[in-house]
């Protein structure tokens, strides 16, 4: 998957921002050997680290934190960010957020679904989305579904949103 979507990547115009998302396995994260082939792979492609996100779930960060540090730790230098997938879905806390080299923090969809008719949904990402700004982590808020939503995310200043009601997928 990395070495197609960096293919795919160093295919597309060279002067482009774009920016693949990878979502890691567990088995990855915890492979010793993975940051050295992704690093390989970039050097022969040309492409800038900048132009990856390793996207990390709360589940395995949580299951595997000290890995999952490591392999951002290594791979930071080249310029790859980082993101901690569906926050808010397994529990993990802002003390496991702080221990990981991250860029930025998906709000799961699972809780922003539910903002325009529990209040408690949009306290909750306001509350994640103040944290973040202070620790310097950037917000994306999943499943963004409507015009709706979207607004009410603004008010709340997250930074980024994904979903249907931004955008369907598309081939890169």
């Amino acid at each position: 998957v990395v070495r197609k979507a960096i293919a795919a990547r160093a295919a597309a115009d060279a002067a482009s921002a774009a920016v693949l998302c990878i979502n890691l396995s567990r088995a990855s994260i915890e492979d010793r050997s993975f940051p050295e082939f992704v690093a390989r792979a970039l050097g022969q492609s040309g492409i800038p680290g900048q132009a990856l996100c390793f996207e990390i779930d709360d589940g395995d960060a949580i299951a595997c934190l000290p890995e999952a540090a490591r392999f951002a730790r290594e791979l930071r230098p080249l310029g790859c960010r980082f993101t901690l997938d569906g926050f808010g879905r397994a529990g993990i806390g802002f003390e496991h957020v702080k221990a990981l080299p991250l860029d930025f923090l998906k709000i799961d969809g699972s809780i922003i679904l539910q903002i325009l008719r529990v209040p408690e949904a949009l306290a909750n990402v306001r509350a994640i989305q103040r944290v973040c700004k202070v620790i310097g982590i950037r917000t994306i808020a999943e499943m963004v579904e409507s015009d709706n939503s979207l607004e009410r995310l603004r008010a709340v200043e997250v930074d980024y949103a994904q979903g249907f009601g931004i955008d369907k997928p598309r081939p890169f």
